[in-house]
């Protein structure tokens, strides 16, 4: 998990999904994240007025998509993303009964992996501390 501090001064186009959002780039500080998804809940943080240090920590797990994971506003609140282990967890052990059936499940493993690595790294901000959002 990596993270990113300064003030958040932009955020680029976006495309709402049901449970995320997705952006074209987020500027915090000097450093510019490109091809962003951000869960829901923390979507609502994410704010350009906001004066002060803000602190985003991510993951990438996928070949070109950083996953925000959680944020540290200003005001020293902390939020991450709710637990969705069980969700993970699932999606593996189906890709991993798939595989048989023709390959399948191989589609889908990459997916599962990095699921479990967003999960993983979301548990670790609830263990500092963090409040989950669903």
């Amino acid at each position: 998990m990596k993270q990113i501090s300064g003030r958040l001064t932009m955020l680029g186009d976006s495309i709402v999904k049901t449970n995320q959002c997705d952006y074209s780039l987020i500027k915090i500080g000097n450093n510019i994240l490109q091809s962003v998804v951000v869960p829901s809940g923390i979507n609502n943080f994410l704010d350009v007025h906001n004066d002060g240090e803000t602190t985003i920590y991510y993951v990438d797990p996928f070949l070109f998509r950083k996953v925000i994971v959680g944020i540290g506003l200003p005001s020293g609140e902390k939020y991450c993303m709710g637990p969705g282990f069980f969700t993970s967890v699932m999606l593996l052990l189906c890709s991993i009964i798939l595989i048989p059936l023709l390959g399948f499940g191989l589609l889908f493993l990459p997916t599962a992996v990095g699921s479990l690595v967003v999960d993983s790294a979301a548990a670790k901000l609830r263990d500092q501390g963090f409040e989950p959002i669903k």
